[in-house]
């Protein structure tokens, strides 16, 4: 009767950590599915903006006010940082810096950006990596070789 006993007192403590384990991986899936969204929105925003200055040569100075368009750039970039931070806190240090880099895309001199290695580039490829890889850690993907 013991047995039957220490077997059901297993069996229930095993269920309620597979339950919370579930829970878990739910609200992974969810921050995860939040941070790629905020981090193709970001994507698609800065390609398009790049594009439409590459069609349409701004005629102004060098140093001129930062433009609407850049400081929404600059919020979205860092609101996918804040996303990607419970994932991957690399990535989300890097998203960062280009949200800092659109706060001030002026401001910055070759060699700055690519130390940053905040390219476009780089970052569709870790987000590309992000996409590929629920759920796991790309800290030592997103670290400079």
């Amino acid at each position: 009767m013991a047995l039957i006993e220490s077997i059901a007192a297993v069996s229930t403590s095993l269920q309620s950590w597979l339950t919370s384990l579930s829970k878990r991986n739910e609200k992974l899936d969810a921050a995860h599915r939040d941070a790629v969204e905020a981090i193709s929105a970001a994507l698609v925003s800065t390609i398009k903006h790049l594009a439409d200055l590459r069609d349409k040569p701004r005629a102004t100075a060098k140093r001129a006010p930062l433009s609407r368009k850049e400081e929404t750039l600059a919020h979205m970039w860092m609101q996918a940082a804040n996303r990607c931070r419970s994932i991957d806190r690399s990535l989300s240090d890097l998203l960062w810096l280009k949200g800092v880099y659109w706060s001030d895309p002026r401001g910055w001199n070759a060699s700055e950006l690519d130390n940053a290695r905040i390219s476009l580039d780089n970052v569709k490829t870790l987000a590309r990596r992000l996409l590929a890889a629920p759920r796991a850690t790309l800290d030592k993907r997103t670290q400079k070789k």
